[in-house]
């Protein structure tokens, strides 16, 4: 069955076009949320035959009613009235969230139209972090024309403390491995391996500790620089000890200041597709969209939120970080 993917800014251009390849490609099975009529005038202004994409409009829905006091019942005790959650469930945001918690879509994107973190917020009223996560995090995958790399955390978490950047490494680790691909970590810092005793690269040598104790198959290294992980014979010849065999395909980032400017800096100065970020570490598949996402970027996302939510099997989140995994890729 394909995957059920529901957009609440469903009236927006960019999404519905979006959807029309989504549909035609075989992709996944888009919902849009919001006014039908309002759908409908802008599919036909676009040009979009809609034929395949589900349209539920909030206010026409028979499932209204039940989600209106569902939501009631999860926020009476955080100043929701009935009414109030009348209100919020009438807006295309709460209504897709719940529609995805309920189990009436597999994967929601929301955003494009809003910043990232504000898109967050929003299902967090209803979705929280999955069962032995302590912070959400998102991983961006960056397709090279002779590598694919993954890069995280570039979206949310200013700055983590040792705890959060091993999660973060963990959680990336388990969401590469549902891609098929076994991950090679590198927890990044200005420093190789004990060079410096600033507590910048403390952090990252103590979260490297920390990975390894939580998750023994994981692959990981650090804390190191770019060049140290993505140059084997540089590594070979200065830190035979390492135990990367192989360049490491995921980078983690000790701050987000030092993630976005990186991911900026290839996107001006390299050609590559960068798809993301995947949100992992909330309890159901839901991936926000960067603010001014293009058509393509809403499709990849869809695409790789398909493939692992299929991998993880339904309902359910990124995995935790408790305990270990032992998938191959």
């Amino acid at each position: 069955m394909s995957t059920r993917v529901v957009f609440p800014e469903g009236t927006h251009d960019t999404i519905l076009r979006a959807c029309r390849i989504m549909v035609d490609e075989g992709i996944a099975t888009p919902i849009i949320v919001g006014d039908s009529e309002e759908i409908r005038v802008t599919g036909e202004r676009l040009g979009l035959e809609l034929g395949g994409v589900s349209v539920v409009d909030p206010s026409r829905s028979p499932r209204y009613e039940a989600y209106v006091e569902e939501y009631f019942r999860m926020r009476a005790r955080r100043g929701v009235t009935r009414d109030v959650a009348r209100l919020r469930l009438a807006r295309p945001g709460h209504f897709a969230t719940m529609m995805l918690r309920s189990g009436d879509a597999d994967m929601m994107s929301p955003g494009g139209t809003t910043h990232y973190p504000e898109s967050v917020r929003t299902v967090l009223e209803v979705i929280g972090p999955a069962p032995g996560v302590g912070r959400l995090s998102g991983l961006h995958m960056v397709l090279l024309p002779k590598q694919v790399y993954f890069m995280a955390d570039c979206a949310l978490n200013i700055d983590p403390t040792a705890e959060d950047l091993a999660e973060i490494a963990l959680l990336s680790a388990r969401t590469v491995r549902l891609l098929g691909i076994e991950p090679r970590v590198a927890m990044l810092s200005f420093s190789n391996f004990g060079g410096s005793e600033h507590p910048l690269a403390r952090k990252v040598r103590r979260a490297t500790a920390i990975l390894r104790e939580r998750a023994p198959d994981v692959i990981a290294e650090g804390e190191m620089q770019v060049a140290t992980a993505l140059d084997g014979a540089f590594r070979r010849r200065y830190f035979p000890f390492s135990e990367l065999q192989d360049d490491a395909n995921v980078l983690i980032f000790p701050d987000l200041q030092s993630g976005s400017l990186a991911l900026s800096l290839l996107n001006i100065l390299s050609t590559f597709v960068a798809v993301g970020p995947l949100l992992m570490g909330i309890d159901r598949p839901v991936h926000p969209l960067r603010h001014g996402a293009s058509v393509e970027d809403v499709v990849n996302l869809a695409a790789l939120g398909a493939v692992v939510a299929a991998g993880q099997g339904s309902p359910g989140s990124f995995p935790t970080t408790g305990g270990a995994q032992t998938t191959t890729g």
